[in-house]
């Protein structure tokens, strides 16, 4: 009998700006990081032969959380990626909820019957990581390993194990949270789920799901989440509903010779306030400048525009100069 732990990634850009990454590669968020070392605590005496993970960052990332206390390398396996979503990746969830409100419905509760331009079939996800995982159990018979992967192909997996699908299955195969922990065990050719979704490691500040609503309302829509329509080359309203609820300006002209991307303007205005939208707005700014091979992305807080240091520092900026406020963008090639 082979034990396999199956752990969904840490906290991700788009899990907090509220984009749709599949196989978009992306950064752990800094809760992310606190997740991780909850997890890793978790598995302080937990013995474990093997740590494999889809080789997309925030999965390799989290991954570290085992393979570093435990001296153990990481076997990276594409074959264990999220689901591929087409011409969605790195759409806002805002957008998609607005002009494809069905197919978003699909994705949250019959994943079977969600397609769009390119995408890949949730059935052909449920193929790869039954055969993998198998594949990785059969391995290390007798042994137990850690699998970190991420929450649709690992609920596609689980629906599989249990036989269900369908709007019935992911009923019962709810949605993962971050670095949440299913265990189950493969003997005779065959896997038995023990759990599903374990978090109890994490506290209430840190659980992904615990601060958000949209995966408690039955259609998995969130009225939070914010589209963008460009108004000008660099420049974007911000879009809640229907209501004009922000504004981003960026100057893509400015200092790319340095790998920098400059913002100039970041407004929510009053009466959308205080609901957490501010950080979707940074998800666009990576978005754009991502995209244009951009290593950094600059805010000169001394704009009329951009007064709130501890905001930015929240979701990861620091300091290179006064009043001059840098995040890295890149997606690092090892784990660290």
């Amino acid at each position: 009998m082979t034990t396999v732990y199956l752990i969904r990634h840490a906290e991700a850009e788009g899990n907090l700006y509220r984009r749709v990454h599949g196989q978009y590669d992306s950064l752990v968020t800094e809760r992310g990081k606190a997740q991780i070392s909850e997890l890793s605590r978790r598995f302080d005496k937990v013995h474990i032969d093997a740590v494999y993970s889809s080789d997309l960052y925030r999965a390799r990332k989290t991954a570290t959380a085992i393979s570093v206390p435990k001296g153990l390398p990481i076997f990276a396996d594409t074959r264990l990626r999220e689901i591929y979503m087409g011409v969605w990746e790195d759409r806002t969830f805002g957008d998609a909820q607005k002009f494809e409100t069905e197919q978003l419905v699909y994705l949250n509760n019959d994943p079977w019957k969600w397609q769009v331009e390119g995408s890949e079939a949730y059935a052909s996800v449920q193929s790869r990581m039954t055969e993998t995982i198998r594949e990785i159990a059969q391995r290390h018979d007798g042994g137990s390993v850690a699998v970190f992967s991420h929450g649709m192909a690992l609920r596609a997996f689980l629906c599989g194990v249990l036989g269900v699908s369908g709007e019935s299955a992911v009923s019962r195969v709810k949605h993962l949270d971050n670095t949440s922990v299913s265990r189950v065990e493969y003997s005779g050719g065959a896997f038995a789920l023990k759990y599903y979704n374990d978090n109890s490691h994490l506290s209430a500040d840190n659980s992904t799901l615990g601060r958000q609503k949209w995966w408690r309302d039955k259609r998995g829509l969130d009225d939070t989440n914010i589209r963008f329509a460009q108004a000008a080359p660099g420049s974007f309203r911000a879009i809640l509903g229907d209501a004009e609820c922000g504004f981003l300006e960026l100057a893509p002209d400015l200092y790319a010779e340095e790998g920098v991307g400059l913002i100039t303007r970041y407004r929510i205005v009053e009466g959308f306030r205080g609901i957490g939208l501010g950080v979707q707005l940074l998800g666009q700014t990576i978005s754009v400048y991502r995209a244009l091979g951009r290593s950094r992305v600059r805010v000169a807080l001394a704009s009329e525009f951009l007064k709130s240091a501890e905001f930015f520092e929240r979701y990861g900026f620091e300091s290179t100069a006064p009043d001059v406020l840098e995040k890295d963008i890149r997606i690092p090639v090892e784990n660290d």
